[in-house]
């Protein structure tokens, strides 16, 4: 079986920075069930590899990235526009920045909506992740009310078409 996410000599340098590379000689590997978190100082790629996990980079981005990134044994190359970011989710370091609806049932209703989720499986789908994270309580909530952790527990779920957000961040 191959891995969920296989990264190999991934090397990353944006146009405007040419006396350095972002990332130089990334290589790790996901399994399928595994999770994984990106950790280290302000400046040290975290974002940058997130962009090239997600797609955004280098089909938005200007630069040069060399390497292989690879899904299930597909080259993230393959993937069309915006195909990566339903695999692929972030969760910004200030999850405020994140939301554009005023309510939590709306926010992730709106991210729904936004991979062509039918609109008969909506209600369900939104009801079953805020039921997972623990949200259930939230879900008409304006989101200025809530804090930082049920926050980015919103933007997981976000992430999570399915219904299956974490329970906890």
């Amino acid at each position: 079986m191959n891995p969920l996410v296989k990264i190999n000599q991934l090397q990353l340098q944006f146009e405007n920075h040419t006396n350095h590379k972002t990332l130089s000689n990334i290589s790790f590997e996901v399994a399928h069930g595994e999770t994984l978190l990106l950790l280290g100082p302000s400046g040290s790629g975290k974002s940058t590899l997130t962009l090239c996990l997600n797609g955004l980079f280098p089909r938005e981005l200007d630069g040069q990235m060399a390497g292989e990134i690879l899904f299930d044994g597909k080259h993230a190359a393959a993937f069309f526009p915006g195909e990566l970011s339903q695999l692929v989710g972030v969760v910004f370091q200030d999850p405020e920045t994140q939301f554009c609806m005023m309510q939590v049932d709306d926010e992730i209703a709106f991210g729904l909506e936004n991979i062509g989720t039918p609109p008969a499986e909506i209600g369900q789908k939104n009801r079953s992740c805020l039921s997972t994270c623990g949200h259930v309580s939230l879900q008409n909530i304006y989101d200025r009310k809530l804090i930082r952790r049920p926050k980015a527990k919103t933007c997981i779920g976000l992430y999570s078409g399915n219904g299956t957000c974490p329970a906890s961040t």
